[in-house]
């Protein structure tokens, strides 16, 4: 199999990674009902989306097209979605997750292991608050049957079983008053789900290169969850 040069390889991962270098990540939940101006200056970053809830929230489980990893949800839509099983690079930048340079730590180690290795990029890419923040890209199917792929220096492997989550897409421009918003928007429609019990933290989720006009970018907040047992 061809594997694909350096370069393309490198243009896809800025594309879809500058956006952490450029970026702060911020998933406390808020409640404002203000909508503050955007820090690029642009569009009001605005409270989430008001979802439209399923009748059921049944897992979905939809067919994931080209490069994703995953499918994305349709935005403004509180779900509970079934994600496969998958492989995953991680670097973890130290300090504050909210601070840039934080995310330029994470950043610069995976870039430099994914041009190294030629590993074509995926989406999304996602950023997570364990202690610190953690930075992780999917690799697709025929990178993650790699067999020549190991942890080195700063970066990870880690294998991810299936698993649910709640999720809630929106779109808009990638600002730490969005993020909270859908978060809290989210946690507010699993407190009426009782059948779902969180278990583990939040994390977003980011479709889109910082190339892409901001009302038409798409982000995910995943809460992860299981079913709740009866008593």
């Amino acid at each position: 199999m061809k594997r694909p040069s350096p370069a393309p390889a490198a243009r896809r991962l800025l594309a879809g990674g500058a956006l952490f270098a450029c970026l702060p990540l911020a998933l406390a939940a808020c409640s404002s009902g203000d909508e503050p101006a955007s820090p690029s200056g642009g569009e009001p970053a605005g409270p989430a989306q008001t979802p439209r809830a399923p009748a059921t929230p049944a897992p979905t489980s939809r067919a994931a097209d080209g490069d994703q990893a995953y499918a994305p949800g349709e935005v403004g839509v509180c779900e509970i979605k079934r994600l496969p099983s998958a492989r995953i690079l991680e670097a973890t930048g130290a300090g504050p997750a909210q601070e840039q340079a934080t995310m330029n730590r994470a950043f610069g180690p995976l870039f430099n292991y994914i041009r190294k290795h030629d590993i074509p990029m995926t989406t999304p890419v996602e950023m997570r608050r364990e202690g610190a923040s953690v930075m992780a890209f999917h690799l697709g199917a025929d990178s993650a049957a790699r067999s020549d792929l190991a942890a080195e220096g700063a970066v990870t492997l880690r294998e991810l079983p299936e698993r649910l989550v709640a999720s809630l897409t929106v779109r808009g421009s990638y600002t730490p008053e969005r993020l909270a918003a859908t978060e809290a928007t989210l946690r507010e429609w699993l407190s009426a789900h009782p059948d779902w019990e969180i278990s583990g933290e939040a994390y977003a989720v980011y479709w889109n290169s910082p190339f892409m006009p901001g009302f038409l970018k798409r982000s995910e907040v995943h809460i992860p969850v299981r079913e709740r047992r009866a008593r």
